[in-house]
């Protein structure tokens, strides 16, 4: 098994370099950050995000370091995505698609139920959009074209760790967040006036540190026919960072071009750059609950909110405000793990989610909401604690939603997104016992 999975997490890196470069075409990803991307396992999305309380022990939950605690094996977790985007604004309609490697993710008990730790790199933001705006002089003379142009994505790689004492678990994250944001404009003038046009770009380059920590706490209610088993488990969690600046750097490109038969044709360019700066990281927390039955169901709710306001880059503010989400989800399993039937053995996720966008657009708030659906499926069972376990397992789930309005003018997204997970675990690092 360590073999194989060297040769995929190299298999992934090579992917990681190719498939990230896909951008999907969103006006919304001007401000603030980006979209900001789906930093979880592909199994709690599925069940509408209700990761701060998750806790399985079989599958990784990075968005809440708590939960390293109670890892069971060691495992390696990673995932694809896929999205279809279209928008919509009065009687214009556009679409555009992406596909990339999304995370990947290794976890693993160092001492059961007490200490854990994990390592991993995950997306954070992303940036792409392309717009046009022509600008129509009188009788068609002094006629330009302005266009908008934006890149670039940010990505976390995170170091953790989650110690247990009896019923509570804490941990925290150390993240490296690094990555280029681009924006650009063109003026551009017709071929026919051989005039000079003009492409400016600004560029952001973030190499940083963030702290990220958690909390859980577990309720366990016995079995009222054996005393020695649990019936029901009742689960809290709450994680988030501080307010947090970042270190930065950016740079502004201006050129001066003409089109000529062969092409562009460069005039000159001029690179100023603009030194070292802040990009401020606001205070985000979420927290929750699940209510379970031990390998049957499991049912939770989590709120997150993010004070946006107090973001700035290099000392401005952008079109962003306060955030808060609100998801509820769940997970069954028809039979558990003694069942034969493959198709009882399999997860079923459900979730639903509403929430206000952390953007302003045009200086106007709107929300976002959208259901998820999932599947576990198993790949592999070994016996474990007693216990026929499921080591690896296929997992998908659809991200369906709108954020937007079609109200002032504005913009209407609907999206889909598919995240296809592999999760694999195994009893490394555990000193085995013999009789």
């Amino acid at each position: 098994m360590p073999h194989k999975i060297k040769l995929l997490v190299l298999l992934l890196l090579t992917g990681a370099a190719q498939g990230l470069r896909a951008q999907e075409n969103s006006p919304y990803t001007r401000y603030g950050f980006g979209d900001l991307k789906l930093a979880e396992n592909s199994a709690i999305t599925g069940m509408g995000s209700v990761t701060a309380a998750y806790d399985d022990g079989l599958h990784l939950n990075f968005s809440n370091p708590a939960s390293y605690a109670h890892l069971k094996l060691t495992t390696f977790d990673f995932s694809l995505y896929g999205s279809a985007l279209k928008l919509k604004s009065g009687d214009l309609n556009s679409s555009s698609g992406n596909s990339s490697l999304h995370y990947f993710a290794l976890g693993f008990p160092i001492k059961r139920n007490v200490l854990g730790g994990a390592f991993g790199l995950l997306p954070y933001s992303s940036i792409g959009y392309s717009v046009n705006q022509d600008n129509i002089g009188v009788n068609g003379v002094d006629s330009s074209n302005t266009r908008y142009l934006g890149s670039g994505r940010i990505y976390q790689a995170f170091v953790g760790s989650g110690f247990a004492h009896h019923n509570l678990s804490a941990g925290l994250n150390l993240k490296y967040m690094f990555g280029t944001e681009n924006y650009a404009i063109t003026w551009e003038l017709p071929p026919s006036q051989n005039a000079f046009n003009t492409y400016k770009q600004e560029s952001r380059y973030l190499n940083s540190f963030l702290l990220e920590g958690g909390l859980q706490y577990q309720i366990h209610i016995k079995d009222p026919k054996d005393s020695t088993k649990t019936k029901y488990e009742l689960l809290f969690g709450v994680n988030g960072n501080l307010k947090t600046p970042l270190h930065a750097t950016h740079s502004v490109l201006y050129e001066r071009f003409l089109y000529a038969s062969s092409g562009l044709n460069a005039i000159d360019s001029v690179q100023v750059s603009g030194g070292t700066g802040k990009i401020i990281m606001p205070m985000q927390w979420s927290g929750g609950f699940i209510f379970r039955s031990p390998g049957h169901y499991s049912v939770g709710f989590n709120v997150q909110m993010a004070n946006w306001s107090q973001y700035q880059a290099f000392g401005e503010s952008d079109s962003t405000q306060n955030s808060m989400r609100v998801s509820l989800g769940g997970e069954w399993v028809p039979a558990g793990s003694s069942n034969e039937n493959y198709l009882n053995l399999i997860r079923y996720r459900a979730g639903i989610y509403y929430g206000k966008s952390y953007l302003l657009f045009q200086q106007q708030g709107f929300t976002e909401k959208g259901f998820n659906l999932g599947l576990g499926l198993p790949l592999k069972r070994m016996n474990f604690e007693n216990t026929k376990t499921v080591i690896a397992e296929l997992n998908l789930s659809l991200d369906a939603g709108q954020r937007g309005t079609l109200n002032n003018g504005l913009l209407r997204e609907t999206y889909y997104r598919v995240y296809m997970g592999i999760t694999l675990s195994d009893l490394w690092f555990i000193k085995r016992k013999y009789d």
